[in-house]
């Protein structure tokens, strides 16, 4: 190839070729070379301004990758491989914004470029723009129908915003072009027990679960069948296997319990959710540098009304008629929302010192030694709500409540408006009996801490037209 160039020195396309040669026989170094020679030599060639820019890009100098794609953009402003280059760029820089524009207008230019559509839809992904992910991941599949990634991606996708059915098909897809890995397969199983017959979705499980027998996601994602197809002695035997393998066994013991309450064992699905035991209400003392808990609580509802992600996000499934923010502690948070993040983090630490660890639970068994805390907040209009969930993979969970309306008034089912409500069982799972349902109605102020096990649920405001708002967290082991 080179003697070839050297043939043809005046010949752009045996440069091109040349250049091309190396880069796929990864002699990086000596495509640099040739590209440098090969653009001085050729100036206005749009092919090797392109590979010269892929590869400085590849090694790690964007900045002049992305002054020669910009050069060449504003020679030809059509060039959709010079946008999906400057996308990859923005992206390796995590200036995502910039790099969602980029793929855009490749896309535009190119309607049928699935790097560019797949490349954008996981950005919208990653931040939580799920109408445009789901839009580009269909163009994405419109250009490329067995493109396997799209095709995981999106059926998971669909899980997440409750369009079950449309993700089976999309997973079974994937299934059928034996391309299935542990999260895809998790996903399927699900999909199927809430959308089709949960029976369909066990033997999907008992299909599936050879090839991945040390994914915990899988034999949650089985259990959850299990319980939804009626099997509760098998989601039982399940969740105990799960809770013996694993260090993060949230999930199996929710399950765990919920499936003990319909299969009428209740003493046992007592002691599983030990509400007794692991429950704390109290109040937060008031954070350094406010002159008390009302200056401190009205700051950080301030705080959370002028928080840029507060939406009706439809990732959060539980969440009815109110909004909720995205992560709150950033590490970049100021103010109230600071002050909030030190004193949860110092709450935290003595609950966790109070543990008995004599006691025989798995809450115990999992106790981390290291952890980190994540938290958002929920703005609750009038019949605002949260049906029962909990809160995987999190050992603790917990609600701050910087504004709850006063002289609320007890429903017509005898609950408390506002209240929260512990020891349901996840909604998904459809159950039919309930035990050990422990009511707690919070004041401005109120902080409650339970394990992330327990199911939770709040009884909607319909007596008042304020808006309640909660700052809700998890605690995470690392």
């Amino acid at each position: 190839m080179r003697k070839a160039t050297l043939k043809r020195p005046n010949d752009p396309d045996a440069h091109i070729q040349f250049i091309a040669a190396l880069l796929e026989g990864n002699q990086i170094s000596a495509a640099e070379s040739a590209s440098r020679r090969a653009l001085k030599k050729f100036p206005d060639s749009a092919q090797i301004s392109v590979l010269r820019a892929e590869i400085l890009a590849k090694t790690g100098k964007f900045q002049p990758a992305r002054h020669i794609l910009q050069k060449l953009i504003s020679r030809t402003s059509d060039l959709a491989v010079a946008y999906l280059l400057l996308g990859v760029i923005d992206c390796e820089q995590n200036l995502d914004e910039d790099a969602i524009s980029h793929f855009e207008t490749a896309m535009q230019i190119e309607p049928n470029n699935h790097q560019a559509s797949f490349f954008a839809a996981q950005l919208y992904l990653k931040k939580l723009a799920y109408d445009d992910a789901e839009r580009t991941l269909k163009q994405t599949l419109s250009s490329f129908p067995g493109h396997i990634e799209a095709l995981k991606s999106l059926g998971e996708l669909m899980v997440k915003t409750n369009q079950y059915k449309e993700a089976i098909g999309f997973l079974r897809e994937v299934l059928a072009l034996s391309q299935m890995d542990a999260q895809s397969a998790s996903f399927l199983i699900q999909a199927e027990a809430i959308a089709d017959d949960p029976k369909v979705a066990v033997a999907t499980a008992a299909e599936l679960k050879p090839f991945f027998m040390e994914s915990i996601s899988v034999w949650e994602a089985e259990i959850f069948a299990f319980i939804r197809a009626g099997a509760y002695e098998d989601a039982i035997k399940s969740c105990d296997l799960v809770i013996a393998k694993t260090t993060s066994p949230t999930t199996a013991i929710a399950y765990k319990a919920s499936a003990l309450v319909q299969a009428h064992r209740d003493d046992a699905a007592s002691e599983c959710l030990a509400l007794d035991r692991y429950v704390f209400v109290g109040t937060l003392p008031i954070p350094k540098g406010y002159v008390d808990i009302n200056a401190f609580n009205a700051s950080l509802v301030s705080q959370i009304s002028e928080n840029e992600s507060l939406a009706d996000h439809a990732s959060n499934r539980s969440l009815i008629n109110a909004s909720d923010t995205l992560e709150l502690f950033t590490g970049e948070e100021t103010g109230a929302v600071k002050a909030l993040r030190t004193s949860i983090r110092m709450f935290v630490e003595n609950y966790i010192a109070t543990l008995d660890d004599a006691v025989e639970h798995p809450f115990i068994w999992s106790k981390p030694a290291e952890f980190r805390i994540e938290a958002w907040a929920n703005v609750y209009t009038r019949s605002g709500k949260q049906l029962a969930h909990f809160h995987p993979p999190a050992y603790l969970s917990g609600v701050y409540y910087p504004k709850v309306p006063e002289n609320l008034t007890v429903n017509s089912l005898g609950e408390q408006e506002g209240a929260l409500q512990l020891g349901r069982s996840y909604y998904r799972l459809q159950a039919t009996r309930e035990v050990d349902v422990r009511e707690i109605m919070p004041a401005g102020g109120s902080i409650i801490v339970f394990p992330g096990y327990v199911g939770h649920n709040t009884v909607p405001i319909m007596s008042s037209e304020e808006t309640r708002v909660s700052v809700a967290f998890n605690v995470i082991a690392h």
